[in-house]
């Protein structure tokens, strides 16, 4: 049995996305009858439970998605590494972009002003030199990166080149993380579908002006709107869309986020947050639950010829009474009965049979994880 000894994360070589992606997107589109490259391509995994998956063959519960990727037409800045890029970029040359300490260039003796960031903004670097004021383009930063990585080369295993802090290829995430609900053959797409097809749609329009040799104003332009979708992918607040829908980071993020809203034990099923405290009665593998801990919290035990007569008492004593059961699971139709709002007991307790599943109470012997916080 090997053991992983270490590992350590960094940014994805963008040259590394087309090979973990299935599909190159540049259709815009989001309806089903056009969804060739689009983000809602076949590929990326099934949408309803009937459809199956054309790379994995398995059906919508057994398909974990597939990825897709968008090239874009020119870089743009990845927003929550801004700030690392701003860094690199205070020390480098105005003149030729290449690496600078102290105040003249030793490359091309040019003699040095002052980085700043265009006010009330993140992401244009000016430079003033006397009466001097120039802003960088993206493609100014794509060489001052490069410029770096020439001159500041390390192992891989130790640091990725600072190139790699732009995006140039985009990679789009599975249907199985933006799932679009589908109700009486009507369809309702994910908001970061919508996204993805903004980014896209602005980025073809962008390959246009580029194709066209449009006027460097225009172009600056258009790469801005492509620069704001893809800002409002990943963070809202970096958009400058009065319209706030939620980002990646949104989604992930604060008590409203996956982590904190459906991971955590007090915001998810079978598990519950209270207080603990040193009991001498207690063995030292054991741990005490509150009374109200215990009788919300259930173990879903199956019912079978042994203990048969076992979960029909604890059915027959309710929701209301220590040991008792809150919920049946029908083993035929699979339909869950809340004991709190249900009828007579004692026949519903007669009717289980071997199969079925009862959601009963804790019981003295349960096995349970519990963890104080804060974890390290």
């Amino acid at each position: 049995m090997k053991k992983v000894k270490q590992f350590h994360l960094s940014i994805i070589d963008p040259e590394d996305v087309p090979s973990i992606a299935v599909v190159l997107c540049h259709n815009p589109s989001v309806q089903f009858s056009n969804r060739r490259n689009s983000v809602i391509d076949e590929r990326f995994g099934p949408v309803s439970q009937r459809d199956k998956c054309v790379q994995c063959m398995s059906y919508l519960n057994d398909c974990v998605g597939h990825f897709g990727y968008i090239r874009l037409c020119l870089p743009v800045y990845q927003p929550f590494f801004l700030n690392d890029v701003y860094k690199i970029v205070t020390k480098a040359c105005y003149n030729c972009l290449r690496p600078a300490c102290g105040d003249e260039c030793e490359y091309c003796n040019a003699v040095q002003g002052k980085w700043s960031r265009e006010l009330g903004t993140r992401d244009r670097f000016v430079h003033k030199h006397e009466y001097q004021k120039r802003e960088l383009t993206v493609t100014n930063v794509q060489t001052i990166l490069r410029e770096h990585d020439k001159k500041f080369k390390s192992k891989p295993e130790q640091a990725q080149p600072k190139s790699w802090l732009l995006l140039t290829n985009l990679l789009v995430l599975p249907m199985a993380a933006r799932a679009s609900i589908v109700t009486q053959g009507l369809v309702s797409h994910h908001a970061l579908t919508h996204a993805y097809a903004s980014i896209i749609k602005e980025n073809n329009l962008l390959s246009i002006f580029v194709g066209q040799q449009q006027s460097p104003h225009v172009i600056l332009q258009q790469w801005r709107r492509l620069q704001d979708a893809v800002y409002k992918l990943f963070d809202a607040r970096y958009s400058n869309d009065e319209r706030f829908t939620e980002g990646i980071r949104q989604r992930l993020d604060s008590k409203a986020g996956r982590f904190r809203k459906h991971l955590l034990g007090k915001r998810c099923d079978f598990s519950a947050r209270t207080v603990i405290g040193g009991d001498p009665s207690l063995e030292l593998g054991e741990l005490g639950v509150p009374r109200s801990i215990a009788m919300r919290m259930t173990f879903p035990e199956h019912v079978n010829r042994y203990n048969l007569a076992e979960m029909r008492a604890c059915v027959a004593r309710g929701t209301e009474e220590l040991n008792g059961a809150l919920y049946i699971v029908k083993k035929d139709s699979g339909d869950c009965f809340d004991l709190s709002v249900a009828g007579s007991l004692t026949t519903i307790a007669s009717q289980l049979r071997a199969g079925d599943i009862v959601e009963r109470m804790m019981r003295d012997g349960d096995y349970v994880l519990f963890n104080r916080q804060p974890q390290v």
